[in-house]
């Protein structure tokens, strides 16, 4: 049975292979479309559309001169509760979706030599069902076997750790689009006598990535110039941001770049150290929003009774991991003993291949679930919790949900089923020198709807009606079910009704 994982990333795609009777896992090269970087190969995840419609993916896209004619971040749109507007190429848009498919789509024809039995693919540990929804659908649509789907970071947990039994190790996954951590204990694997599991004891993650990274470098270089964006044109932007990249890598073993940027006919020399870098995250929140994840993740643990003390490695994973200030920041939260990072870039896609094969996870609910319900008397939505983060699977809720009549002669009850996410933003503050004087990190809650469901009332109810009793369940699938009794008639209208499947 061969198994290839894909680790679809905003920035960099790496697909890992483990084929029947070879040894160890390996990372596939492709020509022209791969790249090769200090300590891996991977693909840039890029598409460009020629005037013939021909499709170039990867490096090939990425070398290609018409930046007009080339998509890159759509991955991490895809995983946004709020898109980009779709981009028109020769009279045709292309939205993210579309852009993501014809990537996947042309990657897995250059997948079909090796025959997969099995595919995994990694999610960020925050995104929304409708994105894993998403890959699965094309999967499915694509013709692809059967496919699994595992969150990167504890995917490069298991890549570390998977040889040594009862391991605490946290995994702190800072790529193009999110950061992702994820705090597993790993167990023995027994070839030919059970299967390996790893419990995820704690996740955090935040919608910050090496996307954001570059465009505030490139902002202040703007600033520097007395330029706003707004004179440049969409070509001149992805130069700069192109250069913004490029600068952000290179000041991981370097202490000041420059770089020659061209605009308008003239060269502009702009140039970056590693202490500026560091004070522009500063100012932009990104700091606390790294100590954020981290202290979200420690507190979660802790009330799973898993001390700071216990975690025995701590691993980085991802191109922004690389940032000298970001691995002074972790060093200073766990020592630099603990503290590792000699696989940035392929631990997610070899970790997943373990899912392929003789891997079973103990997994817990990351988000909040909940039911939407309309309150005319405040004539505004409630969110009632179904399930909180942290529940482990399978399980039935403690007590039934009672639900009202809303209104005389009520012949339905319409169920609107959601996914709660906190999203954390920073405000910053400076004073009359341009200095910082202070920051604080908000947040709001924002519902994605999931899924409906009706259910009909025989006779119709009456305002005020204690009516249906509502009991939750979610099986060893993760597919939420229901049971529904309708407390006048004592008849069960649902029974165990699978609802949606919650990812």
């Amino acid at each position: 049975m061969t198994v290839v994982a894909v680790d679809f990333g905003t920035t960099n795609t790496v697909v890992g292979v483990l084929e029947p009777g070879r040894s160890p896992a390996y990372t596939v090269t492709l020509p022209q479309v791969s790249r090769n970087l200090a300590q891996a190969t991977v693909i840039p995840s890029m598409v460009a559309i020629l005037p013939d419609r021909h499709l170039l993916i990867g490096e090939a896209a990425r070398v290609h001169g018409d930046t007009a004619r080339l998509f890159r971040d759509f991955k991490r749109d895809l995983v946004a509760e709020f898109r980009s507007p779709a981009r028109v190429v020769d009279g045709v848009a292309y939205d993210a979706e579309a852009i993501a498919g014809m990537f996947l789509g042309q990657l897995w024809r250059y997948l079909m030599p090796w025959q997969p039995s099995q595919v995994v693919f990694t999610a960020p540990v925050g995104a929304f069902a409708p994105y894993l929804r998403w890959i699965r659908q094309w999967a499915y649509s694509h013709g692809l076997p059967p496919v699994q789907v595992l969150d990167e970071s504890t995917a490069a947990a298991l890549t570390y750790a998977v040889t040594r039994p009862q391991a605490v190790v946290l995994v702190l996954d800072f790529g193009g689009g999110t950061l992702d951590l994820s705090l597993v204990r790993t167990a023995a694997l027994v070839l030919g006598d059970g299967d390996f599991c790893a419990e995820v004891i704690a996740k955090s993650d935040a919608y910050l990535g090496g996307v954001d990274l570059d465009q505030w470098l490139a902002k202040d270089w703007l600033g520097q110039l007395g330029v706003t964006r707004s004179h440049l044109s969409p070509d001149a932007w992805r130069s700069l941001l192109a250069l913004a990249e490029q600068t952000k890598i290179a000041l991981s073993t370097a202490e000041q770049v420059q770089v020659v940027w061209e605009w308008n006919g003239t060269e502009y020399a702009l140039g970056c150290s590693q202490e500026h870098f560091g004070q522009l995250l500063e100012s932009q929140g990104a700091i606390a929003r790294f100590r954020q994840a981290i202290d979200e993740v420690l507190e979660h643990a802790v009330l799973r009774g898993v001390s700071k003390a216990e975690i025995e490695q701590v691993f980085l994973v991802g191109g922004g991991c690389q940032i000298p200030c970001i691995q002074g920041l972790v060093r200073a939260y766990f020592g630099a003993e603990r503290v590792s990072g000699d696989r940035p870039f392929d631990a997610v896609a070899h970790g997943a291949l373990h899912l392929g094969t003789a891997l079973t996870l103990r997994d817990y609910l990351r988000h909040r679930y909940a039911l939407r319900l309309w309150e005319p008397a405040l004539q505004q939505y409630l969110c009632v919790p179904i399930f909180e983060p942290g529940t482990t699977y399978p399980c039935v809720a403690d007590q039934p949900m009672v639900l009202q009549c809303a209104h005389d002669q009520q012949t339905e009850v319409r169920l609107e089923i959601g996914e709660v996410a906190e999203q954390s933003f920073a405000e910053v503050v400076y004073d009359g020198a341009g200095r910082i004087a202070g920051q604080q990190l908000l947040r709001q809650s924002d519902f994605s709807l999931l899924g409906t469901s009706a259910v009909s009332l025989r006779p119709a109810g009456r305002l005020g009606e204690d009516r249906l009793a509502l009991t939750w369940a979610i099986d060893a699938y993760r597919q939420l079910r229901l049971t529904v009794l309708d407390q006048r008639t004592g008849q069960l209208l649902l029974e165990q009704e699978p609802i949606l499947k919650l990812e």
